[in-house]
């Protein structure tokens, strides 16, 4: 499964960084707040996360909904549900790890893949898809804030779904275009509760000095339409979860998928087939080729009977 997006990756590509005679303006509580909301989920025994998603003014099929859940030391489920148009049902895409083999799956491809799980949570950077996913294997999502940020800095406090959150903004605005990300991080568990991305542009660009083209040479910028993009997490952290919870049950009608050079691999077949009397079949004589005369007698001997 491919990721379908990085929360504040998408928000890092859409602004550009501040220029090398620029520093980011951190507030040092928010800087806290974000540090601590790293070590935070890497101290996670388990979570159960229900992600709710808002989203105008992209291009692609938007995200509606997914469900990120974890056990150490190398349990994982990641799905997602994808709005797509002409289609009424969400589009389902799931990764598994139960532990000894991950499997993926993808609805719009009709099957599924299984390889060896890896053996911790670091093993699966490659399917990061949120801060909160780049946090529990191992990554620190907000390293390069001092290169890409102007300003980060703690707004207030706001009370979601009962939770009493901090509020911290990462501006990364242009000239052009206004780019802030909040981040709602929970005072008592240090645990994302919302993720919001709002670009527009600026009704009054600001000039930009020393300029190295002309006004007269410099095409027109073309307005781009303001994006928010937003989830909502319903966490539940640290609490047991049903043993079913990683238990791969193969989606209707999908298929095993094998590479090539796995389909035919000689070796791959190694168990010996088992007949009704349960004793495995002697493979180990070789047998005489069947000939076309030979199909045909047998033909003729079933229409016999």
């Amino acid at each position: 499964m491919r990721r379908f997006l990085l929360a504040l990756c998408l928000c890092l590509a859409l602004a550009p960084g501040v220029c090398a005679q620029e520093r980011a303006a951190i507030d040092p509580g928010a800087k806290k707040a974000l540090d601590e909301m790293v070590r935070a989920y890497r101290r996670l025994r388990t979570l159960d996360q229900e992600s709710v998603y808002t989203v105008s003014g992209m291009g692609s099929a938007p995200m509606v909904r997914s469900r990120l859940v974890f056990q150490r030391p190398n349990r994982l489920l990641i799905e997602t549900f994808q709005k797509i148009p002409d289609r009424t049902i969400p589009l389902l895409t799931r990764l598994l790890s139960d532990g000894k083999d991950l499997y993926t799956y993808q609805e719009a491809q009709g099957y599924y893949t299984r390889v060896k799980a890896p053996k911790n949570l670091e093993g699966l950077r490659e399917f990061v898809m949120s801060l909160e996913m780049a946090a529990l294997t191992g990554l620190n999502p907000f390293e390069e804030l001092e290169k890409q940020a102007r300003a980060v800095r703690l707004e207030g406090t706001e009370p979601l779904d009962g939770v009493l959150t901090d509020v911290i903004l990462l501006d990364m605005s242009t000239p052009d275009r206004l780019s802030e990300a909040r981040l709602y991080i929970g005072q008592k568990d240090r645990l994302l509760r919302r993720f919001q991305l709002d670009q527009r542009d600026r009704e009054d660009p600001a000039p930009v000095p020393d300029s190295p083209r002309s006004s007269a040479d410099e095409p027109p910028r073309l307005k781009e339409p303001p994006l928010l993009y937003r989830y909502d997490n319903r966490v539940l952290a640290n609490g047991s979860l049903p043993k079913e919870t990683f238990r791969w049950v193969p989606p209707p009608n999908a298929m095993l998928y094998l590479p090539p050079e796995e389909m035919f691999d000689p070796r791959r077949n190694r168990n010996p087939v088992i007949l009704p009397s349960g004793k495995p079949l002697d493979t180990s004589r070789t047998t005489k080729p069947l000939t076309y005369k030979d199909l045909l007698e047998q033909a003729k001997r079933q229409r016999r009977r």
